[in-house]
């Protein structure tokens, strides 16, 4: 579809009351040709447009093509939020340009525009081969309020791939709805954030590990993020918290060069772990 096209309001993958599963292979599919839809709200009724895509064999959503909006939805869990019915991986989004999982940066209606991607089987978000992905203001692994934990199965967010760029997970610092744009990232089952891959890929303003207002530990079960062996090129890491997982931040990687600013990392069992040869850090 090369047009703006809305999709809200819809029950994908469970029943009418929103609280068991009849699964389909997958959920939604935006293909590589796709362009300027919306998957959930445009900013104007975040109830009311909301979708509930949870119980799917398959994807929640999949995303190709470029500038499409995923906003607003329960994604893997019952139509409260409250617990998990999962897809397989929540959102992935692939070979496409200047998607967006969440707040749009617009200033209009922005926290209207943040997804609930939790419970999901495997990983809640998965980024592969895509350019200037946006991922900011969700919960991932949370309920709704963002004070309990519905896990996802594997990792929060991961970023995959050496084609894989310009990838914002959080804010974007332009003073904009910046402490909208963080996302939650808590309660999941294997790490926060892992990335194997990826280039120039930004993370800032993010809560890793704790509730949605920063005070409760709900610790990932692994890494609050992790640079993993294959990740390389730049990465910048900012105003995150990160608190409460087993290791807060891990390099796994030879080739990352790292800005490292005013990051708070406290209550991990361990605060950094560097395995790697040659991480270049600055800040």
């Amino acid at each position: 579809v090369k047009m703006l096209e809305l999709f809200f309001y819809r029950y994908i993958g469970i029943n009418a009351a929103g609280d068991s599963e009849i699964a389909n292979g997958s959920g939604i599919f935006i293909t590589v040709n796709a362009s300027n839809n919306y998957v959930g709200t445009s900013g104007a009724m975040r109830d009311v447009e909301r979708n509930v895509i949870s119980g799917n064999d398959g994807n929640g959503i999949t995303v190709e093509g470029t500038r499409n909006f995923v906003a607003g939805n329960f994604i893997g869990t019952d139509a409260t939020g409250s617990f998990g019915i999962g897809n397989a991986v929540g959102v992935y989004v692939r070979v496409g340009t200047s998607n967006v999982v969440g707040i749009s940066d617009n200033g209009i209606a922005d926290p209207k525009e943040g997804n609930v991607i939790s419970g999901n089987d495997f990983n809640g978000i998965v980024v592969e081969s895509t350019n200037g992905t946006v991922i900011a203001g969700n919960i991932v692994g949370l309920d709704a309020q963002g004070n309990t934990a519905v896990p996802n199965g594997n990792r929060g967010i991961g970023i995959l791939g050496n084609t894989t760029t310009n990838t914002r997970i959080g804010s974007n610092g332009n003073g904009i709805s910046d402490t909208l744009e963080r996302n939650v990232i808590s309660g999941n089952l294997n790490d926060g954030i892992i990335s194997n891959g990826g280039d120039n890929t930004a993370v800032r303003c993010n809560l890793i590990g704790v509730s949605a207002d920063g005070t409760v530990p709900l610790p990932n079960g692994g890494d609050g993020i992790q640079l993993a062996q294959g990740a390389d090129g730049n990465y910048l890491l900012r105003n995150n918290l990160i608190a409460h997982n087993p290791v807060g931040v891990r390099f796994a990687s030879n080739t990352v060069s790292l800005a490292f600013f005013n990051n708070r990392i406290k209550g991990n069992g361990t605060g950094f772990l560097n395995k790697s040869a040659s991480t270049v850090m600055s800040g």
